[in-house]
């Protein structure tokens, strides 16, 4: 079995591609599991399997 890497909250989002404010958010409310230490949200990698993205980025000009 092997070890899972650390992520901080920052470096997940940049995995996933969402802002470090959600991932937060996220792990504030539960969602995602993790460990607040000092400033910051520490989490398993393990634990962001299964978090996709759920909206679609917005268009530029969706109304020309």
């Amino acid at each position: 079995m092997s070890a899972s890497k650390m992520l901080t909250s920052a470096m997940a989002a940049e995995k996933l591609g969402f802002s470090a404010n959600y991932i937060r958010r996220l792990l504030a409310s539960g969602k995602i599991k993790g460990e607040k230490m000092g400033h910051d949200w520490i989490l398993h990698e393990s634990a962001l399997k299964g978090i996709k993205r759920q909206r679609q980025p917005k268009r530029e000009s969706e109304n020309d």
